[in-house]
């Protein structure tokens, strides 16, 4: 699984296509959470959170599937740095 949306990631970029690239994001990130990979994770969602996308930090905080992220150090991090940038 994490070799594939590594693939994908490589296949379609944000920077290639804005719109498909971060879909290929979010499911990098998502592959990667349930996987234990929570940094590779974080990564992304930073990206996603930095960038134009349809993530919120709102977004990140009611969605169960990022859970696992909760008790990482980066993750209030991550939300509070989209949360600067977006203002």
């Amino acid at each position: 699984a994490v070799a594939t949306v590594q693939r994908a990631e490589e296949l379609m970029p944000p920077s290639r296509e804005a719109w498909a690239g971060s879909y290929r994001l979010e499911e990098a990130a998502r592959v990667h959470v349930r996987v234990g990979n929570l940094e590779e994770a974080l990564d992304r969602l930073e990206y996603l959170l930095t960038h134009i996308s349809k993530f919120t930090p709102a977004f990140i905080r009611l969605d169960p599937e990022w859970e696992p992220l909760r008790s990482h150090p980066r993750y209030r991090e991550v939300l509070e740095r989209s949360r600067e940038i977006r203002r």
